[in-house]
């Protein structure tokens, strides 16, 4: 197999596992990092000329390539905001514990007698 239908096929590959729903993230990331790294070396062997049918497949690779960098912007968008949530969910917790714990938030009260 050539590197360019090398290619198309890991970008396929790629496309089609990001737009699955799996529960397990931790697995999932493990596999698109894997992924990744496997066209990094295949990108870096990609040299012209091109016949008809590996230019065709690179257009090809152009369109998944944009929707798989749309897929990932996504993927961390959601990674984003759940450790957002664990962080407002902790500082909650922490307050539901010992509510009298806590420093003022908006400055400092000082009551000074002459």
């Amino acid at each position: 197999m050539g590197i360019v239908q090398n290619l198309h096929q890991q970008t396929s590959e790629l496309y089609s596992l990001l737009k699955s729903k799996q529960e397990d993230r931790d697995d999932l990331i493990k596999r698109i990092n894997a992924l990744l790294e496997e066209r990094q070396q295949t990108i870096r062997l990609f040299q012209p000329p091109f016949t008809k049918e590996e230019k065709r497949l690179a257009e090809e690779i152009l369109i998944y390539d944009k929707k798989i960098n749309a897929r990932l912007s996504d993927v961390m968008g959601e990674i984003k905001r759940d450790i957002v949530a664990l962080k407002v969910k902790k500082q909650k917790h922490l307050k539901y514990e010992n509510p009298y714990n806590l420093s003022p938030q908006d400055g400092m009260f000082l009551d000074k007698k002459n």
